[in-house]
């Protein structure tokens, strides 16, 4: 599983390319098809019956798509839905000294203490206070300075402020806060994975969730309410209980203000075997406007250029029932909807014909998901991404071993597609 090789100090300028948070790795420039054929497009108000459409188009022989390996989607409820905008903000109403007081009470919030020595700075200018990089049994880190050493500067507004670390390497607690273009932080890691013995080598400032190597197993669209279970530090957790805490108690209580359309939606789970007798789930996510996820990313190998499309790749760990050890990406976009809401979408078995129009007639697509979400691309100019509803169909393709993922505009019924290769 590729590793995130990133110092801290490397992190802004990796934001900076990716302001929105949108991991461009497994998304990439689609090869766009106009759909001409307009008129064979159908369209249903909203209310349709999702689930009864999964059915028709599963049980209709195409002849190069395969839904033998879909699992049942987990499609969305909606009565309407808008094109939307998103874009991340930051803090400039907030002065330096609230900055450093909001940064504290997510340090105690999600590590029950903020030490005074652990609690780390850069300044908008890098560099511009001397620091030295720290070697903690052969492991490199980036040095950075202490709140402490310059808070009257920092309060004061003489020095401006680019993101807070938190780094408690003995505990194996971080997290990272690019206050500049975010308003929650974005990267946190509570130390109990990195905690259990392993092999040494894993840096708690560059590690991630699936840094543990292989799942031993992955769920998947309605996969993850399955009832089977596996244990956990403190016991036995069921896929769909992990799932449920994460989506509903978990979400509800963090510690800034979401707004109330914004949830975040699951789309897999996968299971690590952290040690002989103890597992682990990941858990897969990405913010949902109106029941609606935002396209979600990965580690992959791609075959087209990325053409700045939106994408964010959530994850977070869970080793203790109702309890998150670690996540990446959990701070959620601001949404706007753009325009009247829209009453009707392109059909769900309009656009698997679609679908099955454009590729190849040569070669059967085995059909690993279907969903709805919300894509489209970012302006880096404004740092704003406009996303429309849309189906995406994830195929595997045995001849060449790749995955494609197919998008039907929801609206226009134009299609599009990259593919790629995990890694």
């Amino acid at each position: 599983m590729k590793k995130y090789n990133m110092d801290v100090m490397n992190m802004k300028r990796f934001m900076c390319a990716a302001a929105l948070a949108v991991l461009l790795t497994g998304c990439s420039n689609t090869q766009n098809n106009n759909n001409n054929n307009n008129n064979s497009i159908e369209s249903n108000p909203i209310t349709w019956d999702l689930g009864k459409e999964l059915e028709i188009i599963s049980s209709k022989e195409y002849v190069n798509l395969n839904f033998g390996s879909c699992p049942e989607a987990r499609l969305p409820s909606l009565t309407e839905c808008y094109n939307i905008k998103a874009y991340y903000t930051g803090n400039s109403e907030l002065t330096n000294a609230q900055k450093i007081e909001k940064f504290e009470e997510y340090c105690v919030y999600y590590f029950g203490e903020c030490d005074p020595e652990y609690a780390l700075f850069e300044p908008q200018e890098y560099g511009s206070v001397p620091h030295e990089d720290l070697e903690i049994n052969g492991i490199s880190y980036s040095g950075h300075p202490k709140i402490s050493d310059h808070k009257d500067k920092l309060e004061s507004g003489e020095m401006e402020l680019s993101y807070f670390v938190y780094r408690n390497i003995e505990k194996n607690q971080y997290l990272w806060w690019l206050c500049e273009t975010s308003l929650e932080p974005h990267w946190f890691n509570r130390g109990q994975t990195l905690g259990i013995p392993g092999d040494g080598t894993n840096r708690v400032s560059s590690w991630i969730p699936s840094d543990l190597g292989e799942p031993s197993f992955g769920f998947s669209g309605n996969e993850i309410t399955a009832d089977k279970s596996f244990r956990l530090l403190d016991g036995e957790l069921s896929v769909s209980g992990a799932v449920k805490f994460f989506e509903g108690e978990y979400f509800r209580s963090l510690p800034f203000e979401v707004d109330d359309d914004i949830s975040f939606s699951v789309h897999g789970v996968d299971v690590y075997n952290v040690s002989d007798d103890v597992c682990a789930f990941n858990i897969l996510f990405t913010p949902a406007y109106k029941n609606i996820p935002l396209e979600y990313g990965g580690e992959y190998i791609s075959y087209n250029n990325n053409d700045n499309y939106f994408t964010i790749n959530g994850q977070a760990l869970m080793i203790k029932k109702n309890d998150i050890d670690v996540a990446l990406h959990f701070n959620p976009p601001v949404i706007e909807e753009v325009g009247e809401p829209i009453k009707e979408l392109v059909s769900l078995e309009s656009a698997a014909d679609i679908v099955s129009e454009k590729l190849s007639q040569e070669v059967m697509f085995d059909v690993r998901s279907v969903e709805m979400i919300y894509r489209g691309k970012t302006d880096l100019e404004t740092n704003t991404a406009l996303l429309n509803p849309s189906w995406k169909f994830t195929l595997f393709n045995s001849n060449d071993g790749r995955f494609y993922n197919v998008y039907i505009d929801a609206v226009s019924g134009e299609c599009s597609y990259y593919s790629y290769s995990p890694l």
